[in-house]
């Protein structure tokens, strides 16, 4: 009797095991190095430096971000999506639209694209972001 308890037992357990590992695969990969401050700018036809800063928080799948640019008010960003070493996401301010696309090159870069909507016309250009060094 005591040995068919144990056995039982030792089922449970190794079951549970196996449920909660399958639960933290189908959670998804692990995202959080993507956490942190992200910085780029460009200059537009008049020779107008603009900055972006992009600050993502997140930990294993779940990542949520803000975006500003110059002295706006920071917007949020809401299809952030990290495939693989694939960066998407998109801002919306106004009537304005900025698609990013680009590739985590390494720990403190993503290149890519960026399309910038406005008024219907869409212009393509190159995006090149760096992580900000953490503030000690």
């Amino acid at each position: 009797m005591m040995a068919i308890r144990r056995s039982a037992l030792l089922a449970l357990c190794a079951a549970s095991l196996v449920v909660a590992g399958s639960v933290r695969l189908a959670r998804g990969a692990d995202v959080s190095g993507l956490a942190g401050t992200w910085s780029w700018s460009w200059k537009d036809a008049e020779g107008k430096e603009h900055r972006h800063v992009l600050d993502i928080e997140g930990v294993d799948a779940k990542l949520a971000a803000r975006e500003r640019r110059d002295d706006l008010p920071p917007v949020r960003v809401n299809d952030l999506k990290l495939a693989a070493k694939r960066v998407r996401f998109s801002v919306v301010r106004g009537n304005n639209r900025a698609d990013y696309s680009g590739v985590w090159a390494d720990a403190n870069t993503i290149n890519g694209t960026v399309t910038v909507t406005t008024e219907g016309q869409s212009k393509e250009n190159v995006w090149k972001a760096t992580r900000n060094e953490k503030k000690k």
